[in-house]
């Protein structure tokens, strides 16, 4: 499998960094991996990638697993669009310091080295109606992520 779908799904959680920013955000090459992921996490990135950098310089950056599994015989649904077990590991996230980046719902997320696995939101009581997607992405701690 390629990696695009990931590509557009890691960054569909980013896109407030891009869509809602002004046309002068732009996508740069990173050439190695960040220093934080433990060595088994690390060994499932490609050392390539991606810088958002905004008008003040570099805001976040992006790597993305060398593959990806998706589940024999997916068909998507309404609510659920991509074919990835809940856990997979699906990239790395590097939130620059002295930057702003917010997830979905506003909240600021601290600067620091992440992983981002797949989940789904449940489908119970306590989340009904929150999103019209149950796909979304995890950012972990890369340290407590093992």
């Amino acid at each position: 499998m390629t990696l695009r779908p990931v590509f557009f799904l890691t960054f569909a959680c980013c896109a407030g960094l891009l869509v809602a920013s002004e046309p002068t955000h732009k996508l740069e090459a990173v050439k190695e991996l960040p220093k934080g992921l433990s060595a088994k996490v690390a060994a499932e990135f490609s050392p390539q990638g991606h810088r958002v950098v905004g008008p003040d310089g570099p805001v976040a950056e992006l790597w993305l697993a060398k593959s990806a599994a998706v589940k024999p015989g997916f068909k998507p649904t309404l609510n659920v669009k991509y074919p990835f077990t809940p856990g997979q590991l699906i990239g790395a996230l590097r939130v620059l310091e002295g930057t702003t980046f917010t997830d979905f719902r506003g909240q600021e997320i601290t600067p620091g080295l992440y992983t981002l696995r797949y989940g789904q939101q449940p489908q119970d009581g306590n989340h009904i109606g929150t999103s019209d997607l149950a796909d979304f992405l995890l950012a972990l701690p890369a340290e407590s992520d093992t």
